[in-house]
C-alpha cells in the first residue's frame, strides 16, 4: 500500500511509539520514564518538513531510559 501511493505523489508514514504516558491506562506511580504525548506529536512536523523527494516510511520511538 505504501508504494501504491508514491506514484500519486502521496507519502505515507507510520509512527510506532513505545510507552507513552497517557490517561488511557491510567498513570501508574513511577511512570516518569515514559514518553509524553507531545514527544510523539513533535515527530509529525519533523516528517512533514522533509524534502519532497524524501519519504520517511516508518518511525519507531522508544523511551530513552525504560525501567530495568
Amino acid at each position: 500500500m505504501l508504494l501504491d501511493c508514491c506514484d500519486e505523489g502521496i507519502g505515507v508514514c507510520t509512527i510506532l511509539p513505545g510507552s507513552v504516558d497517557t490517561e488511557l491506562f491510567g498513570s501508574p506511580i513511577g511512570a516518569e520514564w515514559k514518553m509524553h504525548p507531545e514527544d510523539v506529536a513533535q515527530m509529525v512536523p519533523t516528517i512533514l518538513e522533509m524534502p519532497e523527494r524524501t519519504l520517511v516510511s516508518r518511525v519507531e520511538m522508544q523511551p530513552l531510559r525504560p525501567p530495568k
